[in-house]
């Protein structure tokens, strides 16, 4: 058994550093294709843990930049989604899809700027990349190579989605009480489901059969795509639904398919490459998150519709998710009335993995 503490849930001295040395350094999640308009030039505006970020498409090409107008910082859009019309409604500066500077009202005068200096004006961008048809930014202004951070399995099966993802989806987006870290401990937990989900999740997958011995690897950290991974869970145990003749497929069609992406977003497709949601578990503070939870499904070749799937779906899946949150804010008021330790079973090895990294890279600097 390892021993590790519970500070780190839910002091603000550890959450600063994780916002200065982990979210500000790496690649997150920031939108899915299928979000954008596909018959006009748009946006989707985006609340991320290192700010306000508005992504836009024009012409197949993502941008992306802060929120922030150059003049006063205002706003530029609120919506979350809206055709290209970036316009600030304090002062009516516009702005190209690059993020470069359109227009100012009164620029010589009242400004003082000539449009010379105006088409030298640009949005702080950030940097932004698509792996299949899901997008991730970075804001650091010399950001590492996104297959630093993510290893090759997981690339290529996130890439397999490149063109699949219908242009139908479902959000939404829910505040919940715990620490970022517990849920994606929880959900690399293999041993959980057993017995958090006796009558929901294991009785559609079974999870005995990928269920082996705990490989245990007590080497630190070195490389930062160790700190993610893709899997296939178990195999489904229920006849196929009708739905799945109609849809493309990205996988075999037949396991619990995982993506977990660190820091903090989960990629499931419980049908083998069908249905995907995106749980982008957003931290707020010490002991809040947000979860910003988007269904997909992958392009129709029959008559079903997308939205009667979804919703069967999500009938199930908010079960899963009541389950797994009950048990994880029960956890976090634990460690808030006095548990300071934890003990971690060979099977946690990554869990305790990681947290010796973020001791490491993040909490001592």
């Amino acid at each position: 058994m390892k021993r590790i503490d519970y500070l780190r849930y839910h002091k603000q001295e550890y959450f600063y550093k994780e916002q200065e040395h982990l979210f500000s350094k790496l690649w997150i999640y920031a939108a899915a294709v299928p979000e954008f308009d596909q018959t006009q030039s748009s946006y989707v505006l985006i609340n991320s843990p290192i700010g306000e970020v508005i992504i836009t498409k024009e012409n197949d090409q993502f941008n992306a930049f802060y929120n922030k107008c150059l003049h006063r910082g205002h706003p530029i859009v609120s919506e979350p989604y809206g055709p290209l019309r970036l316009i600030c409604p304090y002062h009516c500066w516009s702005y190209e899809s690059n993020g470069h500077v359109k227009n100012i009202p009164f620029a010589e005068k009242m400004y003082g700027l000539n449009q010379s200096e105006i088409s030298q004006m640009s949005l702080k961008k950030l940097s932004i990349k698509q792996l299949g048809d899901f997008l991730f930014i970075n804001g650091d202004d010399f950001p590492i190579d996104i297959e630093e951070q993510f290893g090759e399995e997981v690339l290529n099966n996130l890439n397999k989605t490149k063109g699949m993802l219908n242009k139908t989806f479902a959000s939404l987006s829910i505040e919940l009480n715990f620490n970022w870290k517990l849920i994606f401990e929880n959900l690399r937990d293999c041993v959980h489901p057993l017995y958090l989900h006796p009558t929901s999740l294991t009785q559609e997958v079974d999870f005995f059969a990928t269920f082996k011995e705990p490989v245990i690897n007590n080497q630190p950290i070195t490389e930062l795509a160790e700190l993610s991974n893709f899997s296939r869970d178990g195999e489904n145990k229920l006849p196929p639904e009708k739905y799945k003749s109609e849809f493309m497929c990205c996988d075999d069609g037949k396991s619990y398919l995982n993506w977990l992406l660190f820091p903090y977003t989960h990629i499931p497709s419980p049908d083998g490459g069908t249905l995907f949601a995106v749980e982008n578990f957003v931290p707020i503070s010490p002991n809040k998150t947000r979860l910003d939870l988007s269904f997909f499904i992958t392009q129709a070749t029959g008559k079903t519709p997308s939205l009667a799937v979804f919703y069967e779906w999500f009938e199930k899946a908010k079960v899963v998710l009541k389950e797994d949150f009950v048990a994880v804010e029960g956890l976090q008021k634990q460690i808030e009335n006095g548990q300071d330790m934890q003990n971690l079973g060979d099977y946690e090895n990554q869990n305790v993995r990681i947290n010796e990294f973020l001791d490491r890279e993040v909490y001592a600097k």
